[in-house]
């Protein structure tokens, strides 16, 4: 059973849409038992076991990543974390290191590269692995998930030769002189790998996930939702309740489990062995970064490059009809104005949203104002992380030239109607609530400027995935969960180039401190 703590002489958002703030709150059993004045706090709670002058700071309702990769977390944290290197003698060193702790022939995993890093535009190559690594298949997966670089042996283990088609919606890619493979997989290529990669003991993933969600309180994060295949829900159905997380975890499935989905029983707002079900996902295209996102006009890099379509439309209408039939809500990866156009054109053939579900959409990262005109009225919801108008700069003005003046325009997805969710989307390198919420609501930021109530919205909020409550927003009220964080200061009262520099003081979940920068018991 959590404490009772009484926090006061703070500035508490309560996030119910009034202008108002409370100067105390109550907790008791892991609910919020009184907020408004110190006096009606104290007088609800006059004897508390944990007593905290907040000395003015702010209090807000916990942070949610609304969408995440949690299996490439823990692919860096139970392999090789490839994330803060910066440039490819270092990601040799690694593997170098990796290969003497292995048997000849063992597979060597890494997560994170990224090549914008390394100030490369073309991709690395088999042959500059094969170099570190000739006796290891290699298997070294991208920031965004969407290309692995592999080595000879790799491709001579899973089968690609001169001959090996292209799987739909993927790309292996090859010399254009000779038509070997380079060693590069996109996309749905990637799936290829997969079989033969290391699978951990239990252990080794429990202690991963730990750690993962040690991070995520430490930046004010309680709760988060993850895209998930059948192999990755069967690891953490095994692994979560008996860890005691002190975490709220929702899972998305893929389409392609749909089937699994149905004989289990399975729908939106289902709960498995202390997780939730969300939605069921399917990517319509790649990323920006790997140059995958699927675009109207071609690259300005290469102009018979347009990217890469993963699912095609009609498979998207019959994923968005069986979801209307069978319970559940939808969610669309879509990066490219390509992309959120044939998202869009299928919620206007088949009604989804229109009902009780919702329709979500991760990225929307370029649309045209004519296609977000024709957005039906519906229940939609768009999971961006505003940070990548910064970090993917430089790359969105090579790769997409003036159209990356329009890209990220959330304003404009609100306006449509949209409900907007921060999310990490890529998770690797950590990823900071704060910074989101800077940059969102920075005016100079073309396509953003939310108001700060806006950016705090969409910083606090999560998708319920429930037919009764489609969108769960964070409160902070009378009888509401105590899942909550104490900054280092108020962001009312800095500019939004500021946000960024306030801390996580404090990161309460259902009543119990569970982060404490102070290094108090927790």
């Amino acid at each position: 059973m959590s404490e009772s703590v009484l926090l006061h002489n703070g500035m508490i958002y309560p996030m119910d849409g009034q202008e108002a703030r409370a100067e105390a709150l109550a907790i008791r059993e892991g609910r919020i038992l009184r907020i408004g004045t110190a006096a009606e706090a104290r007088e609800a709670l006059p004897s508390p076991d944990l007593e905290i002058d907040l000395h003015g700071r702010a209090v807000l309702p916990s942070f949610v990543d609304n969408l995440t990769i949690l299996s490439h977390e823990i692919g860096a944290k139970v392999f090789l974390d490839l994330s803060g290197l910066l440039n490819v003698p270092e990601i040799f060193a690694m593997i170098e290191q990796a290969t003497r702790r292995s048997e000849r022939g063992e597979w060597i995993a890494g997560y994170g590269w990224n090549k914008s890093h390394w100030g490369w535009q073309r991709f690395p190559h088999r042959a500059d692995l094969d170099l570190v690594s000739p006796h290891h298949p290699v298997f070294l997966l991208s920031s965004d998930g969407r290309v692995a670089w592999t080595n000879s042996m790799a491709l001579e283990q899973i089968g690609i030769r001169r001959d090996t088609t292209n799987p739909p919606g993927g790309e292996i890619e090859r010399d254009s002189t000779t038509g070997a493979a380079t060693g590069i997989l996109k996309e749905s290529a990637v799936d290829l790998v997969r079989p033969f990669l290391p699978r951990p003991e239990t252990d080794v993933l429990e202690n991963a996930l730990r750690d993962i969600v040690r991070y995520y309180h430490s930046v004010g994060v309680t709760a988060a939702s993850t895209l998930a295949l059948q192999g990755e829900i069967e690891l953490l159905t095994r692994i979560d309740k008996p860890l005691g997380l002190d975490f709220d975890l929702t899972l998305h499935v893929h389409n392609h489990d749909r089937e699994l989905c149905a004989e289990r029983g399975w729908k939106t707002g289902s709960g498995v062995s202390g997780f939730s079900i969300g939605a069921l996902w399917a990517a319509v295209d790649g990323t920006l970064l790997s140059r995958t996102a699927w675009m109207l006009e071609p690259y300005v890099v290469n102009w018979d490059l347009h990217g890469i379509q993963i699912t095609p439309g009609e498979e998207l209408e019959d994923l968005a009809r069986w979801c209307l039939a069978s319970g559940w809500d939808v969610l669309f990866h879509a990066s490219g104005d390509a992309a959120c156009r044939t998202v869009i054109e299928t919620l206007q053939k088949t009604g989804f949203g229109c009902g009780m579900h919702t329709a979500l959409i991760a990225g929307g990262d370029l649309v045209s104002e004519e296609d977000l005109q024709g957005i039906p009225k519906c229940r939609l919801g768009l999971c961006c992380n505003p940070i990548k108008k910064v970090t993917e700069s430089d790359a969105g003005k090579t790769y997409w030239g003036n159209r990356w003046n329009r890209a990220h325009p959330l304003n404009a997805w609100k306006q449509a109607g949209a409900a907007l969710r921060f999310s990490s989307m890529e998770p690797l390198g950590g990823w900071s609530p704060l910074k989101a919420l800077q940059v969102a609501t920075d005016p100079a930021q073309k396509g953003m400027g939310l108001t700060l109530v806006e950016g705090l919205e969409a910083l606090c909020s999560r998708f319920s995935h429930t037919a009764a409550e489609p969108c769960k927003k964070g409160l902070l009220a009378d009888g509401a969960s105590a899942d909550l964080v104490v900054l280092s200061g108020d962001p009312a009262r800095v500019s939004s180039q500021e946000i960024s520099d306030l801390r996580v003081d404090m990161t309460f979940y259902e009543g119990n401190m569970v982060f404490n920068r102070e290094g108090q018991p927790s």
